[in-house]
């Protein structure tokens, strides 16, 4: 029961402060003076027609295409060696992801070549 009454006092005592503090701050606002020695005059001119235009920048990211290294011409002779066009363009795709994860070419082909013939 004690502890019940001592926070309704806390709890009141933390309101009157508040709107104590409310009415004080009511009746005498703070006053914020700025002094500046220089002239500060703002002129704009606004035109008799306003035109909004809106157009899609593309970001540079969207704009940038990335600069894809040649691929070397023995891998491409390895490549060459599929029969179908669609199987040498997913070798070379295959060759610059592995390229890519690896950072050389010579790994990259060692690394299709494994993949070519598994043991």
């Amino acid at each position: 029961m004690l502890a019940i009454t001592i926070s309704l006092l806390t709890l009141a005592l933390i309101g009157v402060i508040f709107t104590a503090a409310f009415v004080r701050l009511w009746r005498f606002p703070p006053v914020i003076k700025f002094d500046l020695p220089l002239d500060v005059t703002l002129k704009l001119e606004v035109p008799d027609e306003l035109m909004l235009r809106m157009q899609h920048v593309p970001a540079d990211i969207e704009s940038r295409k990335p600069v894809e290294e040649p691929i070397p011409i023995d891998i491409l002779e390895y490549i060459s060696l599929e029969s179908d066009n669609w199987a040498q363009e997913a070798r070379k795709r295959r060759v610059r992801a592995l390229k890519a994860d690896s950072g050389d070419w010579d790994v990259a082909f060692r690394l299709l070549q494994r993949e070519d013939s598994p043991e």
